[in-house]
């Protein structure tokens, strides 16, 4: 279904399909990160010694800012290529 949507609005194999998947992958970390930001989503995780960690509180709040920052996790880790939608 999906493809079909691209293919229709004049995304084919190529370039396109080259940073739309990206871009989308992208935007779902980001809202992810935002919800836990947020507290929309209460998310916690338990490390290796057994401590509980609350990813709001240990994030201060910041998780999608440090991963879509100018020097954030995006910038530092992703292979791909960035394109800021003020870029175009």
């Amino acid at each position: 279904m999906t493809a079909k949507r691209w293919q229709a609005a004049g995304v084919s194999k190529g370039s396109q399909s080259d940073v739309l998947i990206p871009d989308s992958v992208d935007a779902a970390i980001y809202f992810l990160l935002k919800a836990i930001d947020d507290g929309v989503l209460r998310l916690k995780i338990i490390d290796r010694a057994g401590k509980e960690i609350d990813l709001n509180e240990d994030g201060l709040g910041e998780l999608a800012g440090w991963y879509v920052g100018p020097d954030g996790w995006r910038a530092q880790y992703s292979a791909e290529r960035l394109v800021d939608s003020e870029d175009g």
